[in-house]
């Protein structure tokens, strides 16, 4: 006779479904956003709102209360769910197809920061609000180990929880969350400044167009891709927060005399590829400036992975999508976003990456056409090109090389070549390019296909490289070490080294000037190759 064990779960798994779910306290606000953009939507799906532009998030932060209010005027939650919705743990029934946050612990994630936690509630057509309450001081008290050892899970959450109701107007319907007294390890949560910073770089908001006009353009693509730009109006503290991304980019070393170098965004390019059943698999693009060396500000570096608008992991997580570890730096000689339309590559719990699957593999591939086999080579060819003669036109040059001329317009299209397995990436000969219209969309006269598809035989090799004109009867200098791009590679490591395993920031600054005085020294007095 089989006999069934009794699973039990321990109180110590809710310690590290919260603080020990996330690499720093700011995600925090990540989570809460995301709730509030579902609850949006699914009241503009539900006809409580006619359209999303008018669903609003509000976050307040208030220093000298060391309290933090985040309020969304979505869908809410009926009084008969509150209980179920917002004590269980890890039982959402969230689509991940139809929501940003499925998994139902993201919630949760205050409970580590705050003497309290709130979550106020009310639902359209019912005349009251639900309250219910975490004490978030005597979680932490039950949950050491030498207090309370025989309780589980169940036990403690009951212990620390509350629910109370009270009036409303019936026509109310919002969600909100308070955090009280916020601990004094995480004083960064109530800094505005760097959350503003964070939440410009996470957050579905739009793009900044008074600061760059150009990036309408991305916005007007992805409609005629079929694809509606999932942008929430959200407040910090009254300021509307929009990302970050501007003309002007501070990048690379310094010119004599002057305090900082800038690049300036010239155009913006796009590159995307569709699934084998016609949907699309990602939309995605990028900066062209000049190159002038690896971008000094964080919050617009790097190519960025992002699903339903909220970003996936941060400017780094698509370092590898550039190749090997010599390359991968030259991520962060560029902006852009990749947008992912894959219903099947599924952020993680941690929404660092994506958990890998066949999917992945194939989405990961796709990407590569165009950061490792192109993207990465352009600083180097940049640095050449400066050296040119004509170094200005030719810079301009070299992110048209590979691509079909196109009808005169701000922007270029930058169609996806997928790549079969076992196969480098080629070049599509012209006259094997043929305009088409994407699968469900406007006809556009600047998309043109490449072949070969997926499914059919490669063309033959064919390699393209940059040439520059050199002056009769006259021999290319022999190859030199680049001052500017060495020092790049020096701050490159010393930024790993606060990456992996943090330290004081002034310390590594002068770890990193002292190298680079070093390395200049060496390189004058040394002999180059």
């Amino acid at each position: 006779m089989e006999r069934e064990s009794v699973i039990i779960v321990g109180k110590h798994i809710l310690e590290s479904l919260t603080v020990g779910m996330y690499a720093n306290s700011k995600i925090i606000f990540r989570e809460y956003v995301q709730n509030a953009a579902d609850a949006i939507d699914e009241a503009v799906a539900k006809g409580v709102l006619s359209k999303r532009e008018e669903g609003k998030i509000d976050i307040t932060i208030d220093k000298d209360q060391r309290e933090i209010r985040i309020r969304d005027n979505g869908i809410g939650i009926s009084s008969e769910n509150v209980g179920p919705s917002l004590c269980d743990i890890g039982n959402s029934q969230k689509s991940h197809v139809d929501n940003r946050g499925f998994r139902g612990i993201g919630r949760l994630g205050g409970l580590g920061y705050c003497e309290k936690l709130q979550f106020i509630t009310s639902y359209k057509g019912e005349s009251c609000k639900t309250i219910i309450t975490w004490d978030c001081t005597e979680l932490k008290r039950l949950l050491r180990p030498d207090v309370a050892r025989d309780m589980i899970l169940t036990d403690v959450i009951k212990k620390v929880t509350s629910e109370t109701s009270e009036a409303e107007e019936a026509e109310e319907h919002y969600f909100e969350v308070i955090l009280e007294g916020i601990n004094g390890d995480y004083n960064e949560l109530l800094n505005s400044d760097i959350i503003k910073d964070y939440l410009s770089q996470v957050a579905p908001v739009p793009f900044d167009e008074e600061n760059c006009a150009l990036l309408k353009k991305i916005n007007e693509e992805l409609k005629r891709l079929g694809k509606e730009p999932e942008e929430f109006t959200l407040f910090l503290n009254g300021q509307r927060i929009l990302k970050p991304y501007k003309s002007k980019i501070r990048a690379g070393q310094p010119k004599k005399g002057k305090k900082e170098n800038f690049d300036e965004l010239k155009r913006v390019k796009f590159f995307y590829s569709y699934k084998e059943d016609k949907t699309l698999l990602f939309f995605g693009w990028y900066s062209q400036t000049d190159l002038s060396g690896m971008i000094k500000d964080d919050n617009i570096s790097g190519l960025r992975l992002r699903k339903r608008n909220i970003l996936i992991g941060n400017n780094r997580t698509l370092d590898e999508f550039f190749g090997d570890k010599t390359n991968q730096r030259f991520n962060r000689y560029f902006v852009g976003e990749v947008y992912v339309f894959d219903v099947n590559l599924i952020p993680n719990a941690r929404r660092d990456h994506f958990e890998e699957n066949g999917d992945y593999e194939i989405f990961k591939k796709e990407v590569e056409t165009t950061t490792k086999h192109k993207l990465a080579k352009l600083p180097h060819k940049a640095t050449k090109a400066r050296k040119a003669k004509e170094a200005k036109e030719e810079l301009d040059d070299l992110f048209d090389e590979e691509e079909q001329p196109t009808a005169s317009s701000e922007l270029v299209v930058q169609p996806q070549t997928p790549i079969l397995p076992e196969q480098k990436p080629t070049v599509p000969l012209q006259a094997e390019q043929k305009p088409i219209t994407p699968p469900d969309s406007p006809q556009s006269p600047i998309l043109t296909e490449q072949k070969p598809s997926i499914t059919s035989e490669p063309p033959p090799q064919q390699e393209s490289v940059a040439t520059f004109a050199i002056p009769p009867e006259q021999t290319p200098p022999e190859p030199e070490i680049d001052l500017g791009e060495f020092k790049e590679v020096i701050e490159d490591v010393v930024f790993e080294v606060i990456d992996r395993v943090g330290t004081d920031k002034k310390w590594i600054e002068q770890l990193k000037n002292q190298i680079a005085k070093n390395v200049s020294v060496f390189l004058k007095h040394g002999k180059r190759r």
